[in-house]
C-alpha cells in the first residue's frame, strides 16, 4: 500500500497486478498518511478544513465508514510497537501526539512538539521532532515533555528527519538529520557516536538487503558504506542507478525496505523500487 494523495495497492507476489485505486473516504480529501497497526491498516485524511482518520474494511480494498479522529489535520502516521500514533496540529492550534485507545485517539501526553518519526527498541519508545528527541519505558497515556539529553554523537545535533531501529540488531538506533550527519547508537541510546557532515540533505532511513539506505534530497538515494561502521562514509547504490537521472537526481521523502525489496517515495517522480534479491552490489531499479 502507497499513499500519495490516494491509496494505491497491489499484490506484493509475482505475478504483481497493477496498482489499485481506493478512492478517498471524504470528497476533495488528500490522504496524508498510512500505517499498520493491530492488524489493520489506517488511513488519515484532510480537505484541509475536514479531517479524518480511517480504517481499510478486511479485503483492503475500501474504507470502514467510522471515523477515528476529525478534530485537527493529522501530519503524520506511525505504527510504534504495532500501536497506531498520530502526530496532528499546527503552529496556530498546538502540537500533539495521539494515540489510538480502543475507539478513540488520546494524547500521549507529548504535546508541544510536532512529531516527525518514532521507533520501539524493544523495550522503549522513540520519538524525534526537529530539535529534540524523547524516550519512553512505559505505555503512551501519562508521557511528559522532557527531551532526552543529547550527548555524545547527539550534542548540539537538530534538524532531526527520522530514527530507525535495525531489525537485525534491536540495540542498534539511527538517527539522520538534514544538516548532513548520521547518529548511532548500538546500545539502545546509551551512547551515540556521530559521522561526519557529508553535506547531505538526509530524509529518512531503511535497510535493505543487510544494507543501511538514506532518503536524500536532490540525490536520490545513498547507501551506508559499511552499516557496522558509520565511519566508513556513504555511497550511491550501484546497479542501473546511476543511469537514472529522474531517480538519482530526486528528494527521497520516504523509504519502506523489505528484505530484499525497497520503496522509495519521490517529492516529484513517483515510487521507485529497488530490487536487491539477486545482488546487493548491482540492485535492479525501476519505476513503480
Amino acid at each position: 500500500y502507497v499513499a500519495t494523495g490516494s491509496v494505491f495497492y497491489r499484490d506484493v507476489a509475482p505475478p504483481q497486478s497493477n496498482w489499485q485505486k481506493i478512492r478517498t473516504p471524504i470528497s476533495g480529501g488528500i490522504v496524508t498518511g498510512i500505517a499498520l497497526a493491530g492488524g489493520n491498516i489506517y488511513v488519515s485524511v484532510t480537505t484541509g478544513s475536514v479531517h479524518g482518520l480511517f480504517m481499510l474494511d478486511a479485503a483492503g480494498e475500501g474504507y470502514l465508514p467510522t471515523n477515528y479522529y476529525s478534530a485537527n489535520q493529522i501530519t503524520r502516521l506511525m505504527s510504534v510497537n504495532d500501536e497506531l500514533f498520530a502526530a496532528v496540529g499546527t503552529i496556530r492550534t498546538g502540537f500533539d501526539l495521539l494515540y489510538l485507545s480502543g475507539a478513540s485517539m488520546v494524547s500521549t501526553g507529548l504535546s508541544g512538539y510536532r512529531i516527525l518519526a518514532g521507533t520501539h527498541d524493544g523495550a522503549s519508545y522513540w520519538f524525534l521532532s526537529a530539535a529534540q528527541i524523547f524516550t519512553y519505558g512505559t505505555a503512551p497515556g501519562s508521557w511528559t515533555q522532557t527531551p532526552f539529553p543529547k550527548t555524545g554523537g547527539l550534542d548540539g545535533k537538530t534538524r532531526f528527519t527520522d530514527i530507525f531501529l535495525d531489525p537485525d540488531a534491536l540495540g542498534n538506533l539511527y538517527v539522520c538529520t538534514s544538516g548532513g550527519y548520521i547518529v548511532k547508537s548500538t546500545d539502545s541510546g546509551l551512547s551515540w557516536t556521530s559521522s561526519i557532515d557529508h553535506n547531505r540533505s538526509f530524509s529518512s532511513i531503511a535497510k535493505v538487503g543487510g544494507i543501511i539506505v538514506l532518503g536524500v534530497g536532490g540525490y536520490g538515494l545513498y547507501e551506508m558504506t559499511d552499516t557496522n561502521n558509520i565511519a566508513a562514509g556513504i555511497k550511491q547504490p550501484g546497479g542501473n542507478f546511476g543511469r537514472l537521472p529522474d531517480l538519482n537526481r530526486s528528494t527521497v521523502l520516504r523509504l519502506l525496505g523489505d528484505g530484499t525489496q525497497l520503496l522509495a517515495a519521490t517529492s516529484s517522480v513517483g515510487v521507485w523500487r529497488g530490487d536487491y534479491s539477486s545482488s546487493v552490489i548491482s540492485p535492479v531499479w525501476s519505476q513503480e
